[in-house]
């Protein structure tokens, strides 16, 4: 196979491009020490979002909320939110009931033990972001 002569540098990055670049490699960098701090409670930084979304969609409604509004209110695809529901109905911080006839459809709540797991969490992450810059230098 011919050998395909590629430049041996690495290509200008327009500013703007850059400032996202570097805003993603922080955000990747959150995300490992949100992993590290929430690994205590056993929960990923992606459920600690369905369960926060969980509790913020749930603020002020007199009834559970569905998948769709918890993967609004988390920032996240339907399909990773449902996966996740799934798991913390699993491990009782959510209660998911089927919502009518349609198995796709459900409603959800959080559980107490969800929102006892989701005040530890916010303690855990407020202590690692006080420390992050400590735990790892910043990129630039």
């Amino acid at each position: 196979m011919p050998r395909t002569k590629h430049p041996e540098t690495a290509p200008e990055i327009a500013d703007e491009v850059q400032r996202q670049i570097d805003q993603w490699l922080e955000a990747m960098r959150w995300q490992r020490v949100a992993n590290r701090a929430l690994c205590f409670l056993s929960l990923t930084h992606t459920q600690f979002l369905v369960l926060l979304g969980a509790a913020r969609a749930l603020a002020g409604r007199k009834a559970a909320v569905s998948v769709a509004d918890i993967a609004d209110a988390a920032a996240l695809d339907a399909s990773t939110t449902s996966i996740l529901i799934t798991k913390l109905a699993a491990t009782g911080h959510l209660d998911k009931d089927l919502d009518g006839l349609d198995a796709r459809q459900v409603s959800v709540l959080v559980t107490r033990e969800g929102y006892a797991c989701l005040h530890r969490a916010a303690a855990l992450l407020a202590a690692a972001a006080a420390e992050l810059d400590e735990l790892e230098p910043p990129l630039r």
